[in-house]
């Protein structure tokens, strides 16, 4: 979700009493996306 020069780890390693499932949630992350990340367009559409 960054635009440049940034990124995250991911580890296998649990932190006590947080869950231990996965779940799917795509329209959350698409919602944070569209928030905080995406900009407007910048092109227009011709008539």
């Amino acid at each position: 979700m960054y635009d440049e020069a940034r990124f995250f780890t991911v580890t296998t390693d649990h932190i006590e009493g947080t869950r231990t499932s996965l779940e799917r949630r795509q329209d959350a992350l698409l919602g944070v996306h569209y928030e905080y990340v995406q900009s407007p367009p910048t092109w227009r559409r011709r008539h």
